[in-house]
């Protein structure tokens, strides 16, 4: 949000900066046609004094106040879209009261009003009408000075013109209403997606990666493999598993699938990606420094876990394993076969070891 704030309020400034350029530009080119036509209503030198500096000065000052608050860090997002949102509501008051004598202008700041609704700040709104209502007053006030003699014409038009920035803050609000209302429910996908897509990547139970989430990160390593980046596949089985859920119950068997997910995620840091493969395997795809750096590293967690002690049982648990190393780009399923026949090999032969692949 705080960047796309951000992306708005250059826009605004940009838009503010060009339409300055275009109003100076129109009001040089009036004021070479009503001098051509002979229709000055003061001297030259008067009518620029009165007529052209005084809405430039008020723009540039209001659009440099706006930009600088914008490009302060401390302030907070709030601040800069007020000062950006008063500079665009400033710029359209300035126009309207300069050439007041076009009615329809003393409405121009319901439009910035209205554009401003964008950032979602009721008080925002509030103040903004309330300067709108100044602005048109202004209008009033410089029009009665400007060209007296039509009181009550411009009392009706200025009866209007609040009428109408009434219309609009109304509107403002129902607009605002509105976005706020999908911003929340943006925000509620979104933050259903990032649930979603952790249950798609994570194991609830153990809390390493998912099976899908594994093959594909798996996939990737293997397809890096080279001589001076070894890959690892190791695929581990916790020993007489069965036996633990039919004595101690499942609740319990979920204990120790627990315990070594958070084993493996702790000892096993970034550089590794571990995945539950199904039940009580689990899969674990090493990357780079050495395949015998991997083996120590499998037989380290592999020694801590039957370490571990259980509040349901004395007899201790360990787990078996097989890896298979690759130093070229290989496929993940033929490399996890070389992995489990090494595994069955550890099983057979006395488990609670790793067994490298041929």
């Amino acid at each position: 949000m705080h960047a796309l704030y951000s992306d708005v309020r250059k826009a605004i400034l940009r838009a503010i900066f060009v339409m300055i350029i275009a109003t100076t530009v129109m009001d040089v080119a009036f004021f070479f046609l009503y001098l051509f036509l002979g229709d000055l209503s003061e001297p030259p030198f008067l009518y620029i004094l009165l007529r052209m500096v005084p809405p430039l000065v008020i723009n540039l000052l209001s659009y440099r106040i706006a930009k600088y608050a914008g490009a302060l860090d401390r302030l907070p997002d709030r601040s800069k879209n007020y000062a950006v949102s008063f500079s665009l509501c400033t710029f359209c008051g300035v126009t309207g009261i300069f050439h007041s004598y076009f009615v329809s202008l003393w409405a121009l700041p319901g439009i910035a009003l209205l554009f401003c609704t964008v950032f979602g700040d009721k008080r925002l709104i509030r103040l903004l009408s309330i300067y709108n209502y100044i602005l048109a007053g202004l209008c009033f006030l410089y029009v009665m000075i400007d060209r007296p003699g039509n009181f009550y014409m411009y009392v009706q038009n200025l009866v209007i013109v609040l009428a109408i920035d009434i219309v609009v803050y109304l509107i403002g609000q129902s607009m605002m209403q509105f976005m706020l209302g999908m911003r929340s429910i943006q925000n509620d996908l979104y933050h259903r997606s990032l649930d979603y897509k952790e249950q798609l990547e994570v194991d609830y139970l153990t809390g390493v990666s998912s099976r899908s989430h594994m093959t594909k990160e798996a996939q990737k390593r293997l397809y890096r493999a080279s001589q001076f980046n070894p890959v690892s596949v190791a695929i581990i089985d916790i020993d007489n598993f069965k036996s633990i859920n039919d004595t101690f119950g499942h609740e319990n068997g979920d204990v120790v699938l627990k315990e070594l997910g958070t084993l493996l995620t702790t000892q096993l840091k970034d550089d590794v990606e571990v995945g539950r493969y199904g039940g009580e395997e689990f899969v674990i795809i090493f990357e780079g420094v050495s395949t015998g750096m991997h083996q120590i590293r499998l037989d380290r967690v592999r020694q801590l876990f039957s370490e571990i002690h259980y509040d349901f049982t004395d007899r201790r648990i360990t787990f078996s394993g097989g890896i298979k190393s690759v130093i070229d780009p290989a496929e993940f399923a033929p490399t996890l076969q070389k992995a489990d026949e090494a595994l069955y090999i550890s099983k057979n032969t006395g488990k609670n070891k790793i067994t490298p692949a041929a």
